[in-house]
């Protein structure tokens, strides 16, 4: 009987200070250890509403930009037909505003580029820049079939796989072992080579991932190949070996043939 009133007072008693004191306290945590808990995903939620938001703005800017180019082209044309130029035939002067109206829709890209570069001949020949024989000649330039011919023989190789084919039989070589200077070499080599009847660009986005997978497989190695930058070293070597490739034959880059024609036009060569 005792106990049970003793109990019965224990409970009875109101509480003291220093429970108060900690209840409050551990109210007060939780209150703020929930805060903190809500506070991340009200964030998160709300950089998500915001990247939402610019991958809704994007086709709106993009469909201004080509809205406001599309107009812009043949106002700026229009400002450089009014403008006198005396050191300019009438023949030049127009081509020049022909020049200019293209030049914007290419950077606004307002019409798709094709569509674009056949208003070139097409608006010479109505503003009486030169006849249609003249405007549409270059079309069919031995030039342009040299193109052709290299344009298929890239689609080719990476349509048969050639192209990584002979790149990884080059890298796996005995020759190259586990030297890192030599794999380095051989690399650049590979990329050279290619880059000689296939594009710059096309021979670089097939080298690096084939270097990604040189440097994962280099990873269970001991030395560290990240400290030395044989990683950098390796992406380099990629670029700079296609953009030397690309001057060792006429059709390792466009603008070879370009610039070879015109060499024996004007100078004779």
């Amino acid at each position: 009987m005792a106990c049970s009133k003793r109990r019965n007072e224990v409970k009875s008693r109101p509480p003291s200070h220093t429970a108060l004191r900690f209840a409050t306290c551990l109210t007060t945590s939780e209150c703020s250890g929930s805060a903190q808990f809500e506070k991340p995903e009200r964030t998160k939620g709300h950089g998500v509403q915001e990247n939402e938001m610019t991958e809704a703005q994007e086709p709106r800017f993009e469909l201004t930009v080509k809205t406001v180019g599309l107009f812009a082209g043949p106002v700026l044309a229009l400002l450089l037909w009014l403008t006198p130029f005396q050191s300019l035939s009438p023949a030049a002067h127009k081509l020049a505003c022909v020049f200019a109206c293209v030049v914007v829709y290419w950077v606004a890209e307002a019409l798709p580029l094709p569509v674009t570069a056949l208003m070139i001949p097409l608006l010479c020949v109505l503003l009486r820049v030169a006849d249609a024989k003249k405007a549409f000649a270059p079309f069919a330039d031995p030039i342009i079939f040299l193109f052709i011919g290299s344009f298929v023989l890239a689609a080719a190789m990476f349509r048969h796989g050639l192209d990584r084919r002979f790149a990884v039989a080059i890298l796996s070589s005995r020759w190259v072992g586990r030297s890192p200077a030599r794999l380095l070499f051989i690399f650049g080599a590979a990329t050279f080579f290619l880059s000689m009847w296939i594009s710059n660009t096309a021979t670089t986005a097939l080298m690096f991932p084939v270097g990604l997978s040189l440097l994962r497989g280099m990873a269970p190695a001991r030395r560290d190949f990240t400290r030395l930058r044989y990683s950098i070293a390796l992406m380099l070597m990629a670029s700079y070996a296609s953009s030397l490739g690309g001057l060792a034959t006429k059709v390792g880059t466009p603008p070879n043939l370009i610039g070879a024609r015109m060499i024996e036009e004007h100078i004779h060569v």
